[in-house]
């Protein structure tokens, strides 16, 4: 007999090391649920909290370990909200086309998950929060190809099975027009194997001419002055998010929120601010060329301090 699928699925997942402070984004039902965990949240349940480090220290520390670590975790932390997922009534109505729309601006609910006395208490979060950037970027009235269409999300429709909570899901099959489109991912486990100078951390572990790094400042700093200007927030701002084209040319990926601890300070995360301070350490390790966390010095140090300042 086939087992059937749960009614929601883990989106996102930030952690730190050091602050022990996790958020699991997760979808059910068409619905949006973000559950917190801090360490002031574990009271009289010193087993709970070491069992919870142990968890975020793999995940950080265990290369090895770490996928096995964060499945662990899910079904640990999540289990007391099975019930809660279970009593969500679908946020689409019987016989309605699930949209682009219902999947990028579903209804968010907001949990904090505390441990008493080595007991599980979800409670929900009843602080202001602001609202989720809707992923993308706003290409404004920029010039497409005549061959390109353009759609807003209210045009695009989900193509699920009945009785399938798969609007809870990454949408791989929708239609268009009439047309069923689909998503073919660009790269292969197997391509992910191998850095081959794909991004900015793997080409600053070799050697990297004085005329290369000033090219990458120049063009990763007009990048994210440009995405300013249009309001729009780079958000996880680290090396592994600039790729390094065949022409040596730096290109800013992932503008999907959230933030790498030790590149960008928790309460600067998704903010101007937060860009700034990623956009120094970015400018520290390429000057320094060799990957490591001291970078910035020696001849380049003022141009540093210029970047940060602006």
């Amino acid at each position: 007999m086939e087992v059937p699928s749960p009614n929601w699925k883990v989106q996102d997942l930030l952690y730190g090391k050091h602050d022990k402070w996790t958020r699991i984004t997760l979808a059910c039902k068409g619905k949006c649920f973000q559950i917190e965990i801090s360490p002031e949240n574990f009271m009289q349940s010193s087993s709970s909290f070491q069992m919870y480090s142990r968890y975020i220290d793999l995940m950080y520390d265990d290369e090895n370990a770490a996928e096995t670590a964060e499945d662990d975790l899910y079904d640990w932390a999540l289990a007391p909200f099975l019930p809660i997922f279970d009593q969500v009534e679908p946020s689409l109505i019987t016989g309605k086309t699930a949209t682009l729309r219902d999947y990028l601006s579903p209804e968010i609910y907001y949990f904090q998950l505390y441990f008493v006395d080595e007991r599980m208490e979800p409670r929900y979060d009843y602080e202001v929060r602001r609202t989720l950037r809707e992923p993308g970027v706003d290409i404004g009235d920029f010039a497409l190809h005549p061959n390109w269409g353009k759609f807003t999300p209210e045009m695009v429709e989900q193509c699920l099975s009945d009785g399938e909570y798969g609007y809870s899901k990454h949408p791989r099959k929708v239609c268009v027009d009439g047309k069923l489109c689909f998503l073919k991912e660009s790269h292969t486990k197997r391509g992910l194997l191998h850095c081959e100078k794909l991004t900015l951390s793997c080409a600053l572990h070799d050697e990297v001419t004085f005329a290369q790094q000033k090219k990458w400042e120049e063009q990763i700093t007009t990048t994210v002055d440009l995405l300013h200007r249009a309001d729009i927030i780079w958000g996880d701002v680290k090396t592994d998010n600039v790729l390094i084209d065949k022409n040596e040319d730096a290109w800013v990926i992932d503008f999907g929120g959230g933030y790498t601890e030790g590149w960008v300070a928790k309460e600067h995360m998704e903010t101007m601010k937060g860009d700034a301070e990623g956009l120094s350490r970015i400018m520290e390790r390429i000057y320094s060329n060799d990957g490591s966390q001291d970078g910035g010095q020696g001849s380049h140090e003022e141009e540093v301090a210029n970047v940060t300042e602006g």
